[in-house]
């Protein structure tokens, strides 16, 4: 990685300084530096976090890494260049939590510019699976043995005419973007572990190495009064993976190695017209990608010894997409108080795919697929804007979708599948805001989405299709109060009620010609959240926040009993707590601190015996700090914090404490 990147920044650098020089005589950075240069310099001397408990469940929570470390925060640069340039310059590294990023961008006075950016930050995942109170020793929960971490990273090049904020000024740009990912990641499609009976609750993991190189170049101009823009961007992008998929019998790994090429064509324009009051524009894009994959399925013992199975194989597949897609967007103003808002769009999808596996001994059998897809997507919005109502906004969104999905399987000498969905979407909004006085507002809103998928199935023989109708309702009302009683407190209160209704209508698994009965499922949220900020003199303030979610989920498996091998209903309440208050005695000097309570709690709906996936826990976060200025150009802000997470050690499980000690130093250079 550090070859490649010295390979790309060393041409980069000398292609900036030598655009930017061009041969003038003059000194590259301007003489007078305190006129503008090095700005403020935030430095971390040193972090130090000792984690009691369990590390791992730490870094996957609050994204840092234990131990000691320090870095550079923030830095950045901001002068002449030349005779009528200008260079700018933003970075940060944090070496102990992989955490880099750069920038740097020269402009010319003629509006050329050259921009380049680099990125990299860590991410962790959790290590443990599922928890299943009825088995007993490390059966009921297991660890992963890796330690799963990615490694995500950017850099970006570009050079362009023009670098004016007006994005209606003629211009054009070539940019270049690498972005990579290394590491590994858990998974949330867990293994099996066997103990009388079989739960998925074994965690899985997966090593990822993807690359992707973009390449795009974009422009605009006017011509006749109508703006005109463009864009062409190629996208390669590959990689490999490994996961194994494994059971306390058995183990499988798949080794796959994805291509991807895509090219995008777009193209758009629009204007302001009748004395700028209506605006209209229309832009079209054509998408077109192929992709190659390639994996080897392998089953084995604990041994490492190849088993017999059928999924034995050398499998190759290959997809291709096109797709056109146009969008019409028109907005005026149908009187002083009234705004109006349509759009259209169109979409027109065909994909293809093959593939083929080879079975290799002992056991694996040979498969060959192929699959077609057409889709035809049609679409219509409106919304409407009116203020002519005292102290009153009333607005309206409503969009209307209609979907034609034709599909086709076939599995040489196995099965074969065709039908076709019909999907109308519809999803509205109502909602007001009124605003009596200084003192108060309130805003509140109506939504309802519905999506119903309709299967016309013509040939079917494969067990897997069994759904003939969809259908997806959404309910949401959404209300927020704001009261200001005195300039120093201000209160505000939300609500949030939403309903999520699920209806499945199958095929009867003899012939797949009749439809059974509706199948229901539902989800219910009920979201409270109340804040208040109150600063009762000028050298304090508070700022205390409370926030409920209770979520409900009931399946067909809750009408049976438990012990006939049902589920019951799931019920989550998750209270979080958020209190804040800093103390300014003088200019020079501050206080703050913060704490935050979160409390996840399903537990009354899985305190019967065996039901894995519940939640049960505690989470703390308290930190206290100050900033202190000595001098002008000096900052001194000394900072701890404690962190806890404390689970129900029945259905969850990595319970920690954190104690974390930083210092920040900020430097006015200039």
């Amino acid at each position: 990685m550090r070859k490649y990147l010295l390979k790309i920044i060393n041409p980069v650098i000398l292609i900036i300084f030598t655009l930017g020089l061009n041969g003038a005589p003059a000194p590259v950075l301007a003489d007078d530096a305190s006129a503008d240069g090095w700005g403020t310099f935030e430095l971390m001397p040193y972090r130090s976090i000792s984690v009691k408990g369990d590390a791992a469940k730490f870094r996957a929570i609050n994204w840092m890494n234990d131990g000691s470390t320090g870095g550079i925060k923030a830095m950045s640069f901001d002068g002449d260049f030349g005779k009528d340039g200008s260079l700018s310059f933003d970075g940060h590294a944090i070496p102990g939590d992989n955490d880099f990023g750069t920038s740097l961008k020269l402009t010319r006075g003629n509006g050329g510019y050259i921009t380049m950016d680099y990125g990299n930050f860590r991410k962790w995942y959790d290590v443990y699976g599922g928890f299943y109170s009825n088995f007993t020793g490390t059966s009921s929960i297991q660890r992963l043995a890796a330690d799963p971490r990615m490694d995500i990273g950017h850099f970006s090049f570009e050079i362009g005419t023009n670098s004016s904020v007006l994005e209606a000024a003629p211009g054009v740009s070539l940019s270049y973007d690498h972005d990579t990912k290394d590491g590994i990641k858990s998974r949330l499609t867990w293994g099996s572990v066997v103990q009388g009976v079989t739960r998925k609750i074994r965690p899985s993991w997966e090593e990822v190495s993807d690359v992707t190189d973009t390449i795009s170049l974009k422009g605009n101009t006017e011509v006749a009064g109508i703006n005109l823009s463009g864009q062409q961007r190629v996208e390669f992008s590959g990689g490999r993976s490994f996961r194994e998929d494994n059971s306390t019998t058995a183990l499988r790994s798949y080794a796959q190695e994805p291509q991807t090429k895509l090219l995008v064509s777009s193209f758009k324009a629009d204007r302001w017209i009748i004395d700028d009051k209506t605006y209209v524009a229309f832009a079209y894009q054509f998408h077109h990608s192929r992709n190659d994959w390639a994996e080897t399925i392998r089953n084995y013992d604990a041994a490492g010894v190849t088993t017999s199975n059928s999924t034995n194989r050398v499998a190759d597949s290959k997809t291709t997409r096109d797709s056109h897609a146009s969008v019409q967007h028109f907005v005026t103003n149908l009187t002083p108080n009234l705004n109006f808002v349509a759009k259209f769009k169109e979409e027109i999808i065909a994909q293809t795919g093959s593939g083929f596996a080879v079975g290799y001994a002992p056991g694996g059998d040979n498969r060959t697929v192929e699959t077609e897809n057409q889709v035809t997507r049609t679409g219509e919005s409106v919304s409407l804007r009116y203020n002519g109502l005292p102290k009153t906004s009333l607005y309206t969104d409503w969009d209307f979708q209609q979907t034609r999905n034709w599909y086709s399987k076939i599995r040489v000498g196995s099965s074969n599948t065709e039908y076709l969905d019909g999907s109308p979407e519809i999803t509205g909004v109502v909602g007001v805001r009124y605003v009596p006085n200084s003192k108060f507002n309130m805003t509140s809103n109506i939504r309802r989405k519905s999506d119903h998928n309709t299967y016309n199935v013509f040939t079917n023989n494969d067990n897997g299709l069994s759904i003939s109708r969809l259908q997806k309702t959404f309910h949401e009302w959404s209300n927020r109060l704001t009261w200001k009683p005195a300039k120093w407190i201000e209160n505000s209160f939300r609500v949030q009620l939403l309903d999520n209704v699920y209806r499945v209508q199958g095929l009867d698994q003899v012939g797949f010609t009749n439809n059974t009965d509706w199948i229901k499922s539902q989800a219910n949220s009920r979201i409270f959240t109340y804040n208040v900020v109150w600063q009762p003199l000028d050298e304090w303030m508070f700022d205390l926040g409370y926030s409920l979610n209770n979520f409900k989920v009931s399946t067909p498996a809750s009408q049976t009993a438990v012990t006939g091998g049902g589920i019951p209903v799931s019920e989550y309440d998750f209270h979080t707590w958020l209190f804040t208050t800093s103390y300014a005695p003088k200019e020079n000097l501050s206080f703050f601190t913060g704490l935050q309570y979160s409390r996840a709690k399903d537990f009354d709906s899985h305190d019967f015996g065996g039901i894995p996936y519940g939640v049960d826990n505690e989470h703390y976060d308290a930190n206290v700090g100050m900033k202190w200025s000595p001098r002008k150009d000096i900052t001194l802000s000394p900072h701890y914090g404690y962190y806890s997470y404390r689970a129900n050690q029945s259905m969850d499980y990595g319970n920690y404490s954190a104690h974390v000690a930083w210092l920040d130093c900020s430097l006015d250079w200039f």
